[in-house]
């Protein structure tokens, strides 16, 4: 069986990348299962401004991704997920996390349409499903609309 092996997020090695996310107003998306998000945490406070996307929230401990969303003002929720679990979109939403969530595929491994029903047909309002598929995106993406949309 082959594991991966990484630095953890709490390597001096990331403070490079950190900085220049902070300098640059750009958000960092994050791999993180176990530990890592606990080896995120410093990263989160020292830099307030850099927007932590956590890539598919929820895959292995919803509560713990939850918890994290709720505690750092400037972390987002990635819905992507292969195993989808029933009902994990809401258990955010019911968290008061919607606009902390971003619709994600990990296209052309995971089907993009796989995805998307999940918020689509998610039991959360029409408001909230706007924000995960597109508004909190925009916001934290600011990419300047086509004329006329």
């Amino acid at each position: 069986i082959h594991t991966y092996e990484s630095l953890p997020y709490s390597h001096p090695n990331y403070e490079q990348v950190f900085a220049f996310a902070a300098e640059y107003g750009l958000p960092i998306l994050a791999h993180t299962a176990g530990e890592e998000l606990r080896q995120l945490e410093s990263a989160l406070l020292r830099f307030p401004q850099v927007c932590f996307i956590l890539a598919h929230a929820g895959c292995l401990d919803p509560a713990a991704y939850a918890e994290c969303a709720q505690h750092f003002p400037n972390v987002c929720l990635e819905t992507c997920v292969s195993q989808c679990p029933r009902g994990l979109i809401e258990f955010f939403v019911n968290r008061g996390l919607s606009d902390r969530m971003l619709w994600g595929t990990d296209m052309p491994l995971i089907c993009a349409g796989h995805q998307l029903g999940r918020v689509v047909f998610a039991d959360i309002s029409l408001e909230d499903k706007y924000r995960i598929l597109y508004r909190n995106a925009h916001r934290i993406l600011p990419f300047p609309l086509p004329a006329g949309r």
